[in-house]
């Protein structure tokens, strides 16, 4: 039986997983070898010197497993204890499409050394710092966090490993350059869209912008590949990314499980890329695939 699930169900089955995790992590191949409080945060250090922090020592586990050790980015990698996320679940291992098509795309799309890449919904660190790892020296990492409590553990989490392919991005990501609220749940979840978390009673007035005034502040002219997992600010977003989407030779991964405005996210997000000449392919799950050559 194919595992599908709506967003209510994933969300209950996340918090039983979290509630039931076991948190050996020598069983993921992890070795710490130093742990504790510093700074008000809890860290650890692994034994090959890179050092992560978090709010609180769970969390911090959980990230370092399903953020960095088995990353959401190794869209063409094979897990035998997956994550619960969907960004897990759905990954070109299990697109549906022919082989022939399947083996192109896990050799095109995947992020390379030497990449650029545009990581909008940065969290913590923990995937920015694989994705760092993943385009190497020669590469470089444009991380964007709209929650200023995550920004300062991802700002944290680079400086303290001396990660230099990396820039740190404060704001939200939408259509225009402004201000927006940002509401927030108790689940540590955010977002610019009021729909999806309908029990936020939590909300902060941040700085938006767009992706196409961000490369251009920063004077970031080539892009080869763009993520997006922005809790249905995706389609907003696109908007604004005219001049970027406009340009070839990118590669392109977006959360399309949402519903945004009563309408399935990944139907929105495909119609739009597809306007900018993308071949767009949609996961099990309704991650979106898509390239621009």
């Amino acid at each position: 039986m194919k595992l599908k699930l709506n967003k209510s169900g994933f969300d209950l089955l996340h918090g039983k997983f979290l509630q039931k995790f076991n948190f050996n992590i020598k069983n993921y191949g992890i070795n710490i070898v130093e742990k504790g409080i510093k700074d008000n945060y809890a860290f650890v250090k692994l034994q090959n010197g890179l050092i992560f922090y978090d709010l609180d020592m769970k969390s911090l586990l959980v990230n370092l497993i399903f953020r960095y050790h088995q990353s959401h980015y190794e869209i063409n990698k094979f897990f035998k204890k997956p994550g619960i996320h969907l960004s897990h679940i759905d990954n070109l291992m299990n697109l549906p499409v022919n082989s022939e098509l399947k083996e192109f795309l896990m050799n095109k799309i995947p992020i390379k050394s030497g990449d650029v890449v545009i990581e909008m919904g940065s969290f913590r660190g923990f995937g920015t710092i694989k994705l760092s790892q993943l385009v190497g020296k020669n590469g470089k990492i444009i991380a964007i966090e709209s929650s200023k409590p995550n920004f300062e553990i991802l700002k944290k989490n680079i400086e303290i490993n001396k990660i230099s392919n990396v820039l740190v991005v404060n704001k939200g990501i939408w259509n225009k350059k402004g201000t927006s609220l940002l509401y927030k749940e108790e689940n540590q979840r955010t977002s610019l869209v009021k729909d999806l978390l309908k029990k936020s009673k939590n909300e902060v007035e941040i700085e938006v912008d767009t992706i196409d005034n961000i490369l251009l502040e920063n004077k970031v002219e080539k892009v080869d590949f763009i993520s997006m997992e922005i809790n249905a600010a995706e389609i907003e977003a696109l908007k604004g990314m005219k001049n970027t989407l406009s340009k070839n030779g990118i590669r392109l991964i977006a959360a399309g499980w949402y519903d945004y405005h009563e309408q399935p996210a990944w139907k929105l997000i495909k119609k739009i890329l597809e306007d900018y000449d993308f071949k767009v392919y949609v996961g099990k799950q309704n991650r979106i695939y898509a390239i621009k050559e």
